[in-house]
This record gives C-alpha cells, structure tokens and sequence, in this order.
C-alpha cells in the first residue's frame, strides 16, 4: 500500500504584479486556506515523506504556508518544472518513478491535472479540486511501479472552505 496527497495551489492574486503566469503569488485568501489545510494534515499525522511541487511561485507558496502552520517539520521535496503546466501521463509516469522507500508522497500542482490524475487513479470517478483543496489517495500497489487506473480509494477530499466551517 503507497499513500498520495495530491493539493492544489491555493487562490492566487490576479492582481497582483506580476511578470507571467509562472510568478503569480498568492493572495491572502490563499495564504489563510494554505495554512487551514495544513495544519489539518499537521494535527490528523497525515505527513507525506515526500512532496513534489511545481516550480510556479503560487505553489511554493502553499507549500511554505501550509507546512510552516501544519508543523511539518523537514520532508523532502523536489521542485520540479515538469509538474506546472502538465498531463496526467506525465504526473502519472513521475509516481511510478518513486523509489520504493517512499512511503508517501505529495504532488502540490495545478488544475486540470490534479483533478484528472485523481479521477483516473479512482477508476470511474470524478473528482474536482478547488483551490486549496487536498486529497488522499491509497494505492493499492506494493511498488510505485504498478501504479495504473483504478488502482487508487479515496479517503478524503478536503477544501479549505470546510475546513473553515469547523471552527
């Protein structure tokens, strides 16, 4: 059994200043449901060993946020170019590239992808990630090698808008 979280960058700042979709920040908002869905995370142990995160500035952002409020501690993670602006086969090739002492991992990415990497891993499914939102997914495979359609349960799908109602 392997673990993946797969996030979504939280709100971003249209108006912010910014140079090209790639370096679009935050906005408070954002900042505010980055750090609800971490601390989630932080409180229920739900950690990933690792995390792969788009190099755009609004995904890093999330990250920072969300693990500096989660208490996440030190996680691996790999900025990597190839999760912004991608397909599914890529993200899908990219998890069964693990090494098989990764228990769990992260993709903090971008939409459409996430949610239609997650729908394919469910099988029939249909899963829509709204900004800041997160998902876990069991995979029902010994090795990340053998990762395939339909071979993913969901546990639980988070949106920070919950997450803020349970105060």
């Amino acid at each position: 059994m392997r673990t993946l979280y797969l996030m979504r960058h939280a709100k971003s700042d249209w108006d912010a200043s910014y140079v090209g979709d790639h370096e679009r920040p935050l906005s408070e908002r954002g900042r505010k449901a980055a750090k609800r869905v971490g601390k989630f995370l932080g409180k229920t142990s739900q950690i990933p060993s690792l995390i792969l995160c788009s190099s755009a500035v609004r995904t890093q952002q999330t990250l920072e946020f969300a693990s500096s409020e989660g208490e996440w501690g030190e996680i691996e993670t790999s900025m990597e170019n190839e999760i912004y602006l991608t397909t599914k086969d890529r993200i899908t090739g990219r998890i069964r590239s693990l090494s098989s002492d990764v228990k769990s991992v992260m993709i903090l990415g971008h939409e459409p992808t996430t949610s239609v990497v997650a729908s394919s891993l469910l099988g029939s499914a249909s899963i829509r990630f709204s900004t800041g939102s997160c998902a876990r997914i069991d995979l029902n495979v010994e090795n990340w090698a053998d990762v395939q359609t339909g071979s993913g349960t969901l546990l639980w799908h988070i949106t920070p808008k919950i997450l803020k109602r349970k105060k």
